[in-house]
């Protein structure tokens, strides 16, 4: 398998309305820490920020 060079990631999250999506077509809690698990097997997470009310 080819090694593939780790990248910078920054995350904005418009947490209120994805809170709201995801409870609303999944009747699911929206768990930010499963993103951000799955973003760091792609790279180094740098900047998270949540936007919300």
């Amino acid at each position: 398998m080819p090694h593939q060079e780790r990248v910078n990631i920054a995350v904005f999250i418009d947490f209120d309305n994805i809170e709201i999506g995801v409870k609303t077509t999944l009747g699911e809690h929206f768990d930010i820490g499963v993103i951000l698990e799955a973003l760091k097997e792609r790279g180094e997470v740098v900047t998270k920020i949540a936007y919300a009310d």
